[in-house]
């Protein structure tokens, strides 16, 4: 998809999904319903990133989607930036009210693993560190979905109905089915592709 395009795309729903919010929580305050709508798009935008990989691999028609993933990375970092400034803003005692709270700590090694991956997600970052290591630093994206995981659930779902829970998990288990059903692939076409090594008869012996 057109990178222009797919901007516009992604620009559309996050106002969209805004003005949802704001429709359904009139009486909440602007930089809550901020923080909690960047919070749910940035988790929504980051399952996608890391699940576009495995879905072009198991279906090389959606291929395509590839080259529109480094622009729906940058978009979630943007999302969980906003998140993380109105947050800081409204802590008693900014900016170290907010590590008093223990779950917080699973955010803030996140958003250091996101905030290397944004700055080195361009073509001269890829020359610079080569193909080899950027790949190895940009795998840090899985250990930052799992700190998020753990940052959200401390610190907003178990304090909220089930059925919040669930919807959560239900994206999680959406991601790690892709990535599962990938890898079976992956190993699955190495061992047809390994040589077969026929038993010796025995009449070579």
């Amino acid at each position: 998809m057109n990178k222009k395009l797919f901007n516009i795309i992604l620009t559309v729903i996050i106002l969209a999904f805004l003005i949802t919010a704001r429709l359904i929580y009139p009486e909440t305050k602007l930089n809550t319903l901020i923080i909690r709508s960047f919070s749910i798009l940035a988790f929504i935008f980051l399952t996608i990133t890391i699940t576009i990989g495995p879905i072009a691999r198991l279906y090389p028609k959606f291929a395509h989607f590839i080259k529109n993933r480094r622009n729906l990375g940058v978009t979630t970092f943007f999302l969980v930036i906003v998140h993380v400034v109105l947050v800081v803003l409204r802590a008693p005692n900014p900016p170290f009210g907010i590590l008093s709270r223990g779950f917080t700590i699973f955010g803030l090694i996140a958003l250091i693993i996101l905030t290397a991956l944004a700055a080195t997600s361009f073509d001269s970052a890829v020359k610079f560190l080569t193909v080899k290591w950027w790949k190895r630093l940009h795998r840090l994206v899985y250990l930052a979905y799992i700190l998020l995981i753990f940052h959200v659930y401390l610190g907003v779902l178990r304090f909220r109905p089930l059925k919040a829970s669930i919807g959560f998990f239900a994206i999680v288990a959406w991601a790690l089915f892709w990535q599962i059903k990938a890898r079976k692939k992956k190993k699955i076409m190495v061992q047809q592709q390994a040589p077969s090594h026929p038993q010796p008869s025995p009449d070579s012996t």
